[in-house]
């Protein structure tokens, strides 16, 4: 009992700003592995109480900092920070259980920092990623959310998401590396308020269906957005384009890449547009906020309503 008060004690030291602990990695594979050895300091495994695992710094090195499957209980990530080995080992392994959030937490050097396998619902927000191949992977985890990441630097992905419908992403930040988000096979997904930065590819979507991307801000990348290999039926406004060397590309007709008249397409930031006149066919005499001109996005897009400068970031 001692032992046990005494790591509650240093636990909630640790979260409270005192310093993380360091703590071995941890593996949790049954309901009733949630214990304070495995580094559980609050929490009844509820969803308004779920078990809290928090405040421990944690070497993966090549293996898996918190691994936690086939189990029911809600769970709580927060204030950790876990390291690998030169890209490799995982931070967060999460696979067949209730939803898990997982947040406030720094990972680094690791091949991924958080993978999120066949679990709905999960959350990851407000972690960092530091040179880390992919920072979130999810597959066939519908109504994933990820919000709120800072990646630096991830050499495959900062964000890569596979059959994962419904999901959230939004308010990230990537900067350099390959690609800052990468959809495969996503249905319905919300993508808004990104922000990438220095990628290879901005926000790349291949085979996704009914998506939103919106007010998302693309800067000196090389290709900023890409909606390919059958892509359809997504809606693309109130984005960003600036100093990216390829703004967009798409192959597929069947995509909107405006919010109709007056609520306008994306700004391109190229210096190009001219807007003399107004209304949905840009035919009257005066100034509206639209270029007069549409914007082609190759190979198969366009963009009827540009705008000629940023849009306020709660435009609808």
């Amino acid at each position: 009992m001692v032992i046990v008060m005494l790591a509650l004690a240093l636990s909630a030291l640790a979260v409270a700003g005192y310093g993380s602990m360091p703590h071995a990695p941890i593996s949790i594979l049954a309901d009733d592995a949630f214990t304070t050895e495995n580094g559980v300091i609050a929490g009844k495994g509820t969803a308004d109480s779920p078990y809290v695992i928090a405040g421990w710094t944690i070497e993966a090195r090549t293996g898996v900092g918190i691994r936690i499957e086939a189990t029911s209980a809600h769970v709580l990530i927060r204030d950790c920070k876990i390291a690998g080995d030169r890209r490799r080992g995982i931070g967060v392994l999460v696979a067949g259980t209730a939803p898990i959030r997982v947040a406030e937490s720094d990972f680094i050097d690791l091949r991924t920092g958080v993978f999120v396998y066949r679990n709905p619902r999960a959350s990851v927000d407000a972690n960092r990623f530091t040179n880390c191949h992919r920072g979130v992977e999810a597959s066939e985890s519908d109504g994933v959310v990820v919000r709120g990441n800072t990646f630096v630097d991830p050499r495959e992905h900062g964000a890569f998401l596979w059959r994962c419908h419904e999901a959230v992403v939004e308010c990230n930040v990537a900067s350099n590396g390959q690609n800052g988000v990468y959809l495969d096979s996503c249905h319905r997904a919300q993508l808004a308020r990104n922000h990438a930065e220095g990628s290879q590819r901005g926000m790349f979507l291949w085979d996704c269906f009914d998506c939103t991307v919106i007010g998302n801000e693309f800067r000196g990348c090389d290709l900023a957005l890409a909606l390919v290999h059958t892509s359809e039926r997504n809606v693309v406004f109130h984005n960003l384009f600036i100093g990216n060397v390829r703004a967009a590309t798409c192959d597929e007709a069947n995509n909107d890449w405006d919010n109709g008249y007056p609520s306008g397409g994306n700004y391109w930031g190229d210096g190009t547009a001219v807007d003399v006149r107004c209304g949905p066919s840009q035919e009257e005499p005066g100034s509206d906020g639209i270029a007069d001109s549409a914007r082609i996005i190759p190979f198969a897009g366009v963009d009827r309503y540009p705008l000629i400068a940023p849009p306020p970031a709660d435009a609808p």
